[in-house]
């Protein structure tokens, strides 16, 4: 493991609701209780669970980026009660944000596989560049538009 710098977390500023919603297993919420602390210098992302809220945080710079209030059920189950955005950070729309999101819970958190969803109006100078920049990644990608996201988020 790498010595790497990270700031420490800033306090969240202005945020917006996001349409993420999610389910998740008694071993899900452990692992997403546990949280993430980067180790590698790609790593972008401090996630830190505290107080019932899943905290995004950007590694380098400490900024508090995305929220989510984790609801658990007796059995150690739980839920996503909301999630919420920095309205700083203008990522194409809410919906986007909420795949983005469910990308990150999904592959940074829960060990997952799901392909990277780029949105088709991203433009790239290589391949790849937007899902490393965001999240430090290199999964396959999916090419979503407004349309897609219209179908998953009613």
């Amino acid at each position: 493991m790498t010595n790497v710098d990270i700031a420490p977390p800033l306090k969240f500023r202005a945020m917006k609701k996001i349409p993420y919603s999610d389910e998740f297993s008694a071993r899900e919420i452990r692992a997403i209780q546990t949280g993430i602390r980067p180790s590698r210098n790609k790593d972008r992302w401090l996630i830190i669970f505290e107080k019932n809220r899943l905290n995004f945080h950007r590694a380098k710079t400490g900024d508090g980026i995305y929220q989510i209030r984790i609801k658990t059920k007796r059995d150690g189950s739980g839920f996503v009660k909301w999630a919420k955005g920095c309205k700083d950070v203008n990522v194409i729309n809410k919906r986007y944000e909420a795949e983005i999101l469910a990308f990150l819970v999904s592959n940074l958190i829960l060990d997952g596989d799901v392909p990277f969803p780029r949105h088709k109006s991203l433009e790239e100078s290589r391949p790849g560049e937007f899902q490393f920049e965001l999240a430090g990644t290199d999964y396959p990608e999916e090419i979503i538009d407004n349309r897609k996201l219209k179908q998953l988020y009613k």
